[in-house]
């Protein structure tokens, strides 16, 4: 395709036809222009989104992870207790 050429205030192209004046070349510019800026902006956001799930997702595991340890060696201690001979000692723990 060849370069579209300025002309009294429009677009020419090969044909030597005016396709579009300046302004409407500027107005459709300026719309294309914001729609990318838009889906720049909607991409940066579904990414940040996907990132801060993913860091709590992550972060809520190990917290999850630490609580299970916890209630594991409270059964543990809990069923070691019932049938140790010293039961009342490792039952406050």
């Amino acid at each position: 395709m060849h370069p579209a050429h300025y002309k009294k205030g429009k677009i020419y192209t090969c044909t030597g036809k005016p396709e579009l004046t300046t302004t409407q070349y500027e107005q459709a510019y300026k719309g294309i222009m914001t729609s990318v800026i838009t889906l720049q902006v909607e991409v940066t956001v579904v990414v940040v989104v996907v990132v801060v799930v993913v860091v709590v997702v992550v972060v809520v595991m190990k917290i999850l992870r630490y609580f299970l340890l916890l209630l594991v060696v409270k059964v543990i201690a809990t069923i070691d207790a019932r049938f140790s001979s010293n039961s009342k000692a490792l039952a406050l723990v």
